[in-house]
């Protein structure tokens, strides 16, 4: 298909799939292993990925960035989110697809206009404005995935 994948990385990762001349993109959620811990997530993840490359053949992938070291507030949040990303770069480089980051917050206002909330709200926001726009998302992983992917086709048309 040569789309881009856009992915919101956490233990329920958030996808977003589509060609930059579609209007919207498919979304899912990969929901990755509690038992077995980070190294079952990082495998898992991996696992899922690399089916999905196979499938999508995607000529691009966007991920959200991890937070800064002086943002994190737990060290195994922080360990789990750059091995996530240590992963998708990884499958990246394999099958020659370029990865690139962006923070969620500025893929939100920048798409959507939302600003710095609490957490609870942000997520509402992010869903009602995906629902609006006519994209199924069925969680607030897959609605963050979709806005990493719509910024993404905003900067190419820029």
């Amino acid at each position: 298909m040569n789309g881009v994948l856009a992915l919101d990385l956490s233990q329920r990762t958030g996808w977003a799939y589509g060609r930059l001349d579609q209007p919207i993109p498919e979304t899912g959620r990969w929901v990755l292993p509690d038992i077995g811990g980070r190294a079952a997530r990082f495998c898992a993840l991996h696992d899922m990925l690399d089916d999905h490359m196979e499938r999508w053949k995607p000529i691009q992938m966007v991920i959200e960035a991890p937070l800064p070291p002086q943002a994190q507030t737990h060290t195994n949040s922080a360990l789990q989110q750059y091995g996530l990303d240590a992963v998708v770069r990884m499958v990246g480089f394999w099958w020659g697809v370029p990865v690139v980051a962006i923070d969620s917050w500025t893929a939100r206002h920048e798409v959507a206009g939302i600003r710095r909330t609490s957490d609870d709200t942000v997520k509402k926001s992010v869903f009602a404005f995906c629902r609006r726009l006519g994209i199924k998302v069925d969680s607030h992983d897959a609605a963050d995935a979709a806005m990493l992917w719509l910024w993404f086709k905003r900067t190419q048309a820029a």
